[in-house]
């Protein structure tokens, strides 16, 4: 699979993993995600096949990457920020006694 396509996936995913879900949520949610990849792709591949589209990221292609590379890696950071927080609250939990160290 594509790393972009992975942390955005991954990004997407993980705040809805973050409470405590039995498996067949998680299970839920990876069907979710694999169904509307699929589907994706293939519409993707559809709208290519049109000339004026393909036409116009060929001239546009390097913009269009970029911004998109700024987006994924906006959720990545977002991720990477929400997994920071939540370690950092464990933590002082565990530290203070089950006290709430963040309002």
């Amino acid at each position: 699979m594509n790393p972009k396509a992975t942390f955005f996936f991954v990004a997407l995913s993980a705040p809805l993993l973050e409470k405590n879900h039995d498996p067949s949520y998680a299970l839920f949610i990876g069907f979710l995600i694999v169904a509307t990849g699929t589907a994706g792709w293939i519409l993707w591949a559809l709208v290519f096949r049109w000339q004026p589209i393909r036409s116009f990221y060929g001239r546009y292609a390097v913009i269009l990457d970029g911004i998109l590379s700024l987006v994924l890696a906006g959720f990545g950071f977002s991720m990477l920020y929400s997994f920071g927080r939540m370690t950092v609250e464990n933590f002082f939990l565990t530290q203070n006694g089950g006290k709430a160290f963040f309002s």
